[in-house]
């Protein structure tokens, strides 16, 4: 199985750390949690983590210099946390979040986890590890998704995308190997999202499953030119997501 992500959570504030650990854990991480810059230092010494959450202003002196110089040094994305009231001046080039939108924090994770390279053997054999895109804007669901998926096809890659917009990037930068689509998202929505699909074919012929609770007569006729599409309708067990999967991919 591919090993979890690791995140490592620097906030002095015990309450608002575990809050904050509670609302990751649906991206299935491992959350690392220090309440010291101390504290973090001992944590990344026993395992690098790959992405940092840590709030800002970071601390002046020792630790904190070496924490600032490990974050420099460590090639791994960061994300600051800024508390409303803090007037501390950001530098440029800093990822930050406001501290109470911890929405916000979720997505900006997870985007920034879906960059980070799979760690290496992540092949079938010597075959190449096929791509997966689930694109729904429930990050819970999307998290039972992919756990499903990483437990079933432990050798694939599995990526995110909250709506049609932001999925036709990622196609446009990267191979992808079959698509799971909500229908009802924001921004642009599945069937809008399948318009596009029908005018490239290339990526017509990508293998698609349709995972919705409003699949209509109307949406099975305007997949119909796509060759490769399955419907599966919400509520359903992750079990029969996976089983649908391996028979679109064929494994």
């Amino acid at each position: 199985m591919i090993p979890l992500k690791k995140v490592l959570l620097l906030d002095p504030d015990e309450r608002t750390m575990e809050k904050t650990a509670l609302r990751l854990s649906v991206l299935d991480l491992q959350v690392l949690k220090a309440a010291s810059v101390s504290e973090a230092l001992g944590l990344w010494g026993e395992g690098n983590p790959d992405l940092v959450v840590a709030d800002w202003p970071l601390p002046d002196g020792y630790p904190g210099t070496a924490f600032q110089a490990k974050l420099a040094r460590g090639a791994v994305p960061v994300v600051f946390c800024l508390s409303p009231d803090e007037t501390a001046p950001v530098p440029d080039g800093l990822v930050t979040v406001p501290k109470q939108d911890r929405q916000e924090l979720i997505n900006l994770v997870g985007r920034l986890l879906a960059e980070v390279p799979p760690p290496p053997g992540g092949g079938r054999g010597d075959k190449p590890a096929r791509q997966i895109l689930i694109i729904e804007d429930s990050p819970t669901l999307r998290g039972i998704l992919r756990r499903t998926l990483e437990k079933a096809f432990p050798a694939d890659v599995i990526r995110e995308a909250v709506e049609g917009r932001q999925a036709l990037a990622e196609m446009s930068q990267k191979k992808v190997d079959l698509i799971i689509t909500d229908l009802e998202m924001p921004g642009m929505d599945g069937a809008t999202f399948l318009g596009h699909l029908k005018k490239t074919p290339l990526l017509a012929r990508k293998p698609i499953l349709i995972f919705s609770g409003n699949i209509t007569e109307a949406l099975v006729e305007q997949a119909a030119p796509l060759p490769n599409v399955r419907f599966l309708r919400k509520p359903a067990a992750p079990e029969r997501v996976a089983m649908e999967v391996a028979q679109l991919l064929g494994s």
